[in-house]
């Protein structure tokens, strides 16, 4: 990875690390604060970036797949057998 940024004249990537603290008096509370945290009740917001990032690999596909035709010397909607 450094060789590659080191070509493109870009510095050392930084690395870091996200942490949290949970303190409450007993475990119990703590196991509840961890469940509120974890708890996805926006769905849909989920879900739509779900979509979003699918529709953007099937236009990744589409791209490489006209890509591919160019190298072969073909165009796009032409016969591959002709």
């Amino acid at each position: 990875m450094e060789r590659r940024r080191a070509r493109v004249r870009l510095g050392p990537m930084t690395y870091g690390i996200a942490a949290y603290v949970i303190c409450r008096k007993s475990d119990a509370e703590v196991k509840k604060e961890i469940d509120r945290i974890c708890e996805v009740k926006d769905t849909a917001g989920y879900f739509r970036i779900q979509r979003l990032h699918h529709a953007e690999q099937a236009r990744a596909r589409v791209i490489a797949e006209g890509l591919q035709r160019l190298d072969r010397g073909l165009t796009v909607g032409s016969d591959r057998n002709g």
